[in-house]
């Protein structure tokens, strides 16, 4: 049995050494490892110990093992784990015949078992006289002062409900599903299909975005649904932006790729819909002749246009309507995504790359938290400024942006001129 370095200090304990290494290979994220350590009886499944295990990171990102307290002959091992907003509690049942984990227990800081509780008699406490950062730890950014300090961590659940028509099937029988961005500060924990009608196959990065490809089962029949959800770790420390420039200078991500029609999304982006040719001749009719050909002049007026259009949520219960959908409609209504749809379709159609993004954020209300929301924008491609994001949600331009996430920006002082867009401040920039 291996001896590591998560917990250094010098002990005898064969029981410890299980423990300390089970909490290694889950930290590690090697639930299939972990499985070496504790019985089959209680987890016989590297999905059903994520699951269990995933509790731990309410508290943040795992630091380091501070403290284990062996109890005498009976194979109860209690463990102090410092993560990066609090300490956590394990408390472990190990069968020293086996010398396999047969129990355990979880507990947040203030709810803590005593290990002397029901007289049980303690050993010996092993105290980590390692005090660096070990397996994991955050690199810190500065955070926003006006953002309270004692956020945690959080794991949120988004459920998804999307339409699936035939078309959306490719060539090799997969459908593809846009998810929000695994960022730092964002971490993507675990993908679930809830439909019986279909299963996970995998999924990918590619050019900065993610997607999830499911296949049909034998039960699927075209023009029905795919309800679908993703864990999303959060670090809620807001960071400045002119620190994280880096995530966003992808070599592999190509403005091309950004032109055309994009199929696999429920959504059906499609920049060559007459309707929408006939609509942007309309809005960059308005321009100036020397603007027709600047990006930020064309994507300020589609921004403008499209902003234009009333917001309004979506029934409960009710999918989330297409491009077509909201054409018929007449543009009566909108909501963020139906706004990011018509921009994107817009800027392709000008001959400028665009694409939607799905965003997560944090609701406060005096530097409070209040709960997690979402939120779908637009970014285009500036051949100067790289990727600009784009809100053109005006229902929306009232909220704390800088607990946005994710939203990549340029260099600082060097955005295009009168471009409203969401950025990782305090407040909406208008330059």
């Amino acid at each position: 049995m291996q001896r590591i370095n998560l917990f250094n200090c010098q002990h005898k304990y064969k029981h410890v050494d299980v423990v300390v290494n089970f909490l290694s290979s889950c930290y590690q994220a090697d639930f299939r490892g972990s499985l070496n350590f504790i019985s089959s009886s209680l987890v016989n499944s590297p999905s059903q110990c994520e699951q269990i295990f995933n509790n731990s990171y309410n508290v943040g990102t795992f630091i380091k093992l501070k403290e284990i307290t062996v109890l005498n002959n009976n194979g109860h091992v209690y463990c102090i784990v410092q993560h990066s907003n609090d300490d956590y509690q394990w408390i472990f049942y190990v069968d020293m015949n086996a010398l396999k984990i047969a129990g355990w227990d979880q507990r947040n800081n203030g709810n803590y078992r005593n290990p002397s509780e029901n007289n049980q008699q303690i050993k010996e406490i092993l105290r980590n006289r390692d005090v660096a950062p070990q397996l994991g730890s955050v690199q810190q950014h500065n955070a926003s002062a006006t953002f309270i300090q004692s956020q945690r961590n959080r794991i949120v659940r988004f459920e998804w409900d999307t339409p699936v028509s035939k078309s959306d099937v490719s060539s090799n029988g997969l459908v593809e599903l846009l998810m929000p961005c695994n960022r730092p500060y964002q971490k993507h924990i675990k993908f679930q299909v809830l439909s019986p009608s279909f299963q996970f196959v995998d999924h990918y990065e590619s050019n900065g975005n993610t997607y999830v490809r499911v296949r049909p089962t034998s039960n699927f029949h075209f023009n029905t649904h795919v309800s679908y959800s993703l864990d999303i770790e959060f670090d809620s420390t807001p960071i400045q932006t002119e620190v994280y420039t880096g995530q966003w200078s992808l070599t592999h991500d190509d403005p091309k790729q950004y032109l055309g029609i994009t199929y696999h999304t429920s959504a059906r982006l499609d920049p060559t819909h007459p309707h929408i040719r006939q609509l942007l001749t309309s809005i960059t009719s308005t321009l100036p002749p020397t603007a027709r050909s600047d990006p930020a002049e064309i994507a300020k007026a589609i921004a403008y246009w499209v902003g234009n259009v009333p917001y309004q949520m979506i029934e409960p219960g009710m999918s989330w309507p297409t491009l077509e959908q909201y054409i018929q409609s007449g543009y009566k209504y909108m909501e963020c995504g139906g706004h990011a749809i018509f921009f994107v379709c817009l800027a392709r159609a000008a001959g400028i790359p665009a694409r939607r993004l799905f965003h997560p954020w944090i609701v406060t209300s005096h530097d409070k938290f209040q709960r997690f929301d979402s939120h779908c924008i637009a970014e285009f491609y500036h051949p100067k400024f790289g990727w600009v994001p784009v809100d053109a949600t005006t229902k929306f331009n009232h909220t704390n942006n800088q607990q946005w996430f994710r939203v990549p920006k340029p260099v600082p002082s060097s955005w295009p001129n009168s471009i409203v867009m969401t950025a990782e401040k305090s407040n909406i920039t208008k330059m």
